[in-house]
């Protein structure tokens, strides 16, 4: 992506917070820790099923368009291992990108929608703006995290944490620098309102293009937007080939969000909380029906 030192970098920037490296990051990504790497196209092709005609570029196995969607319908997530697994945030400044120390972060159930019986004690983000949280397997909750003078903003696994993950980015920024980010889409952000920024991913968990955000939960004051070529836009119809974007001006409280193809077809939804003058980060990809 763009040279996140700038604006529309930095725009960019803003959406990594998803856990999800664009393509040329493609070895640190971390929705899923069993993301396909490989040196050649030997290697995706062994792993059959939707791989089958893959080319290993960058160390990531790309499908072809016919392989890319074709798990839909048939999407089954691993079971859970026993015990616990590692989640690890790197938390940064938005612009500078420089570790934020001092975020304070809390664990808390999905149906928790207050965090009023957060999982173990705060955690506070380290010298390198690290948060290291153990939770049960299979958890698919969220992560708190504030800090004073910065937006608070919840992290939620999706899928569930099966396995340890690093999410390799999540900024930290002031609700001027999101109402700067909206003024570039062409839209205003509601004080009162949540916002949910989204990656896109298809069925060899690399960003995919064609894929629209909505939510039934949406009214006149909410819409989508999408990251083309690194600039944020309100009027596209789908991600690029970097599958971000998200809606902003969501009610406060449980909504739906959905990902679908411009074909018709859903790819998945998924449950989240919004909260006014938050940000909820999370992802969209093929999911068990």
């Amino acid at each position: 992506m763009l040279d996140p030192r700038n604006t529309r970098g930095s725009a960019a920037a803003f959406l990594l917070s998803l856990g999800l490296a664009p393509v040329a990051l493609a070895c640190t990504v971390a929705i899923d820790s069993g993301r396909v790497q490989c040196s050649s196209d030997k290697d995706c092709t062994q792993r059959g099923g939707a791989f089958a005609g893959a080319q290993c570029l960058e160390s990531t196995c790309h499908a072809s368009t016919s392989s890319e969607w074709s798990c839909l319908g048939s999407v089954v997530w691993p079971s859970a291992s026993s015990g616990s697994v590692t989640a690890t945030l790197n938390l940064k400044d938005l612009v500078t990108q420089q570790p934020i120390v001092g975020v304070s972060a809390r664990v808390c159930r999905k149906l928790d929608t207050t965090c009023a019986q957060p999982i173990g004690s705060d955690v506070q983000s380290d010298a390198a703006g690290k948060v290291v949280l153990q939770v049960v397997a299979g958890f698919d909750g969220y992560v708190e995290l504030k800090m004073a003078g910065a937006m608070p903003g919840i992290y939620f696994f999706y899928p569930p944490l099966n396995e340890s993950r690093e999410v390799p980015f999540v900024p930290i920024l002031s609700l001027s620098a999101l109402s700067t980010f909206a003024g570039l889409v062409g839209g205003q952000v509601s004080p009162d309102r949540g916002h949910v920024l989204l990656g896109a991913y298809n069925c060899l968990h690399n960003p995919s293009e064609g894929v629209r955000f909505s939510s039934p939960d949406s009214d006149a004051l909410t819409f989508p937007f999408y990251m083309i070529k690194g600039i944020p836009s309100a009027t596209a119809a789908a991600t690029d080939s970097q599958g971000y974007g998200g809606i902003l001006n969501l009610r406060p409280g449980s909504v739906t969000l959905a990902g679908g193809l411009l074909t018709g077809e859903t790819i998945g939804t998924e449950g989240v909380l919004t909260r006014a003058g938050e940000l909820t980060y999370t992802t969209m990809l093929p999911a068990p029906r």
